[in-house]
């Protein structure tokens, strides 16, 4: 039998038919979804990942450049006498 016209008395092919077409249905309304959101939202993984060893390298440069806070020193008016 044809795929449009299942055969009526194997209602079991026609389940399998059915249900093959609602999963191709599925796929095809997902992939449109995915398709949208990448334009919508429009970074690849390779964007990515270049934006965060950026922001790494930045914070690297920045903890090298801290100073340390010194200690007090022993005239310091912060001292109760």
């Amino acid at each position: 039998m044809s795929e449009k016209h299942p055969n009526v008395v194997n209602f079991s092919s026609a389940r399998k038919l059915a249900r093959a077409a609602k999963q191709r249905d599925e796929r095809k309304a997902r992939k449109e979804q995915a398709e949208a959101n990448r334009i919508r939202f429009g970074r690849n993984g390779v964007e990515k990942k270049a934006a965060r060893e950026k922001l790494k390298k930045a914070e690297r440069s920045l903890d090298e450049k801290k100073l340390d806070h010194p200690a007090p020193l022993p005239d310091s008016p912060d001292k109760p006498d």
